[in-house]
């Protein structure tokens, strides 16, 4: 019995946290890792400005073995809904 109990409970807390999760959150942080002779990273913040718009930016560093790089971006996008909470986006910027 407090098997079937539990299974309840951890089912049912699973369908409220997907509901918790539907539109963009406010704000959204992220980190790329990446490497092509040398080892890169890149830390990436999001700011939701209207339902529709967000604003990115962009910090990132590059080492190679004949150079380092420092990049800095900004991009404005457009989000669209495609089905059931899927989003697709387009944007302009420049870094």
């Amino acid at each position: 019995m407090k098997k079937i109990i539990l299974s309840a409970v951890v089912l049912l807390s699973g369908v409220f946290a997907a509901n918790a999760q539907e539109g963009l959150s406010k704000n959204a942080l992220g980190l790329r890792l990446g490497d092509n002779d040398g080892f890169g990273f890149e830390v990436s913040y999001q700011r939701l400005l209207s339902e529709n718009n967000r604003l990115e930016l962009d910090l990132g560093w590059r080492n190679d073995k004949y150079y380092d790089a420092v990049k800095i971006a900004g991009t404005y996008q457009w989000i669209w809904n495609i089905d059931g909470g899927l989003n697709w986006y387009a944007g302009v910027g420049g870094g």
